[in-house]
């Protein structure tokens, strides 16, 4: 117990600069005032509870994760303190949890291990960002499933067992990463008794059926969705399996030494032609035969730690599809899975050393030194991750090509009522990546709030062009057009928003209003209606629509319009 509260609290020194802290990007996908999307929607609703693990209305299945949204947005509403205390709080817990299970697997100085997991610079990208619930309710769960499934194998009861395979289920829907878990199972097998027997295999082939079931799920969301044109983010197979070893190898880096941390890495171009793009991959397997020769004292926790590392990372390291890899091939965020295995095996190796004579202090001293510089620079860089404009500064600050930092920045500025700071980093973003419809979008959006219609336009036009799946691009434009008195262009663009986003009130009530100010009510009431059906509260849609339906009379009664 004593061991869990010093965790607890180190976890809250270490990133209690972020408690502070505010919303960030792409926070908003969960977490919004206002229902915008599928998500919002099913969260704000009190019967979306239901909708979340029974539809696909959301891009990945990870009802879980979602259900904790919709009970925290009960609790904490648009109050970023709240979301990021249960985020801190799902560290501690999955912290104590990895301690509990090295000390299992019997790990020297497990408590090591977990603690430097618990105040590792890294896991600000998961602990620290609201939308990453998902990674630390994932992982709080999944080393409880390791760990019930360690106290099977001790007793040889049920229970355990059956309770093991709840948890994995569960730690599934929060996210899909967690599929690696009936290897670790098997390799903790090979760990304990040196082989792996048939019994083993035949006690973890209910979880790899979970787990493919699951991941089949998840590849299937990933990659039914609208693409997006013009966007290099679907690389080819042999280039993703190249462009793995250099992931591997920038997790390791990182892990080892947590400096220049950035939330948007460049974007690697590896060309699989090359002898140099499969360097990483082939380093790789020479590291494995280096192992292989190594004294046996050594090789096996090297093989298994490293081993439940790379196994860990498999999901993340870009060869099945992922939406994060149009952004970057790497992420923080990505390696807080796999994390654990690197600090357990850091702290078996000092745990090792202090065996050796003369070596204890040595190795008590630098384990010090470890939790302290970990916790120093945990807490500089959850300073950092307090708002999307420190945060894209701190990125540029280390990527100054990052076009998803300049576009991120802008975006936040403009949040933050200085629209004329916006527009450099949208200009920057777009000489770097002029396929970049959000860059045009948010241009064309800031130039629109200044009253710069005209100049808008064309990047609205542009937007729509280069991706034309995007319901917001299309209602944006829409808007610009009818300023500009352009009205049957504006509803043909309405009208794509209704295509797009059928579930919108708000898009019908436009179209509506747009079909109306052309004298087609007919046409308009359907859509003032169907405003009203998703949303009763749209006050705008029932003025419309009363309105729509007193000149129907007086047109049919022959009466002019007041």
């Amino acid at each position: 117990m004593g061991g869990g509260l010093i965790i607890g609290l180190a976890v809250l020194l270490a990133f209690w600069p972020s408690l502070g802290g505010g919303f960030l990007w792409d926070d908003d996908t969960w977490i919004a005032a206002v229902p915008t999307t599928p998500t919002h929607r099913l969260i704000h609703d009190d019967g979306g509870l239901r909708d979340i693990w029974l539809t696909h209305q959301t891009q990945d299945y990870w009802p879980l994760s979602n259900s904790v949204f919709w009970l925290e947005w009960r609790l904490w509403g648009m109050n970023p303190t709240g979301y990021r205390a249960v985020n801190l709080a799902l560290h501690a817990i999955g912290s104590i949890l990895a301690w509990r299970v090295g000390r299992r697997l019997g790990v020297a100085w497990a408590w090591l291990g977990a603690i430097l997991f618990a105040v590792h610079p890294v896991t600000v990208a998961s602990v620290a960002w609201i939308a990453e619930l998902k990674n630390c309710l994932s992982l709080a769960l999944h080393a409880a499933a390791l760990l019930l499934w360690l106290r099977f194998d001790d007793t040889g009861r049920r229970g355990w067992y059956a309770a093991s395979l709840v948890a994995f289920a569960l730690a599934l829907t929060a996210k899909t990463s967690t599929v690696v878990l009936p290897v670790l199972l098997l390799a903790f097998a090979w760990w304990r008794r040196g082989r792996i027997d048939r019994r083993d295999v035949a006690h973890a082939a209910p979880f790899f059926l979970l787990a493919v079931a699951m991941g089949l799920v998840t590849l299937w969301r990933q990659t039914s969705g609208p693409g997006v044109p013009g966007d290099d983010a679907a690389d080819g197979l042999l280039s993703r399996i190249a462009a793995s070893g250099w992931a591997a190898w920038f997790y390791l880096s990182k892990a080892l030494v947590p400096v220049r941390l950035a939330m948007l890495y460049p974007r690697w171009t590896v060309d699989p032609a090359t002898v140099t793009a499969w360097l990483p991959l082939a380093a790789l397997g020479a590291a494995a035969l280096g192992i292989q020769r190594l004294d046996p004292r050594w090789r096996r926790p090297l093989a298994m730690g490293l081993g439940c590392y790379l196994v860990s990372l498999g999901p993340v390291l870009g060869i099945f599809p992922m939406w994060f890899r149009r952004y970057s091939l790497v992420s923080d965020h990505l390696q807080y899975l796999a994390l654990p295995a690197i600090t357990m095996l850091v702290a078996a190796g000092l745990g090792r050393s202090a065996t050796l004579e003369g070596w204890r202090h040595v190795a008590t001293g630098v384990a010090a030194v470890l939790v302290l510089g970990c916790t120093a620079l945990t807490w500089e860089r959850s300073s950092v991750f307090t708002s999307t404009v420190n945060l894209m500064q701190d990125s540029l600050a280390k990527s100054p090509d990052s076009w998803t930092a300049h576009t991120n920045l802008g975006a936040a500025l403009g949040s933050l009522g200085r629209p004329q700071e916006a527009i450099p980093h949208y200009e920057a973003a777009l000489r770097l990546r002029p396929t970049s419809f959000q860059a045009h979008n948010n241009l064309a959006a800031v130039l629109f709030q200044l009253g710069r219609p005209q100049e808008a336009i064309p990047h609205y036009q542009e937007a729509v062009r280069i991706n034309p799946d995007v319901a917001e691009i299309h209602s944006n434009l829409g808007v610009a057009l009818a300023l500009l008195g352009k009205i049957p262009e504006a509803t043909g663009h309405f009208q794509e928003v209704v295509r797009l986003a059928p579930s919108s009130a708000e898009a019908h009530n436009n179209l509506g209003y747009m079909l109306a100010i052309q004298g087609r009510l007919v046409e308009a009431v359907p859509h003032y209606e169907e405003a009203l059906r998703l949303n009763p509260a749209h006050e705008k849609a029932r003025d419309n629509l009363g309105r729509a339906r007193e000149d129907l009379l007086r047109q049919e009664r022959g009466e002019q319009a007041p």
